[in-house]
């Protein structure tokens, strides 16, 4: 029935009701990230404890998030750049919530055909400066990446300030 796993992820996410597609896209990631454990010779749960397991992240991934105020704004489609074999993209974004005094950053890691492999998202309460949430989002992005697996990285973000920063290869206390 499905060609790839391409394939399923965009018929559960396209006809599944919003509770199934994000268990669905849950017991996935912590499949992937099991699998990265075992290959890293790290501590895992067993097998039979994946859904459960998942379910218990999505119930606490829910429980801190709020609605949102305003309707989501449809993004428009943006061009890929084609990496090299082996090379993944991450981006990363955050967004300021002053009334609540908290950011929201996201995380997307692509591959070489801009496929997405993982994605991430976390709630945490807000800095001091607009370039220390910046920093921040970097900085967990880039963890995230080690926590998949994934060495060979483009990083890309919205802060020239932050990206200078890390393609500095002279320590930066800033």
């Amino acid at each position: 029935m499905f060609k790839s796993f391409g394939d399923l992820v965009s018929t559960v996410l396209a006809d599944s009701s919003l509770a199934t597609a994000a268990l669905f896209s849950m017991v996935a990631w912590s499949i992937w990230i099991r699998r990265n454990k075992i290959r890293e010779k790290q501590q895992v749960w067993g097998v039979g404890d994946t859904v459960q397991r998942a379910r218990e992240l999505l119930q606490e991934f829910w429980d801190v998030q709020g609605c949102p105020s305003r309707p989501l704004a449809r993004r428009t489609q943006q061009k890929w750049s084609r990496l090299g074999a082996r090379v993944y993209k991450i981006n990363f974004n955050d967004a300021i919530f002053e009334s609540s005094a908290r950011v929201g950053s996201g995380v997307i890691v692509r591959d070489a055909e801009g496929m997405v492999i993982a994605a991430l998202s976390q709630n945490m309460k807000l800095p001091s400066s607009v370039d220390l949430v910046e920093a921040l989002a970097a900085q967990r992005a880039i963890l995230f990446t080690q926590e998949i697996s994934v060495a060979h990285v483009v990083v890309k973000g919205d802060s020239m300030k932050v990206i200078a920063a890390i393609n500095n290869p002279k320590q930066n206390r800033t």
